[in-house]
């Protein structure tokens, strides 16, 4: 099953509905969820994306270096790609 060119109508609905959610500047319900200011966002989005970033960066290398070897043992004709009709 390959997922490369699929659209996924749930991560844009999600976008859609996270961009209508940005709070007024000063608005008492956003500070009760987060109280900390733009700065303190930025870190804790600095936290979380820098590890996630590199678990799949890594997760990518490792994959194409597991392939490689594999690649080398199938035959020239079984690696080209057909396309389906």
């Amino acid at each position: 099953m390959v997922l490369v060119g699929r659209r996924r109508p749930g991560s844009f609905l999600l976008m859609v509905v996270l961009l209508t959610v940005r709070p007024k500047p000063g608005a008492a319900w956003a500070a009760a969820v987060w109280p900390g200011g733009r700065n303190t966002a930025s870190a804790v989005l600095q936290v979380v994306a820098t590890p996630v970033m590199t678990a799949t960066a890594l997760t990518f290398s490792l994959t194409v270096v597991a392939l490689q070897p594999a690649s080398q043992q199938c035959p020239p004709a079984a690696a080209r790609v057909r396309p389906r009709h």
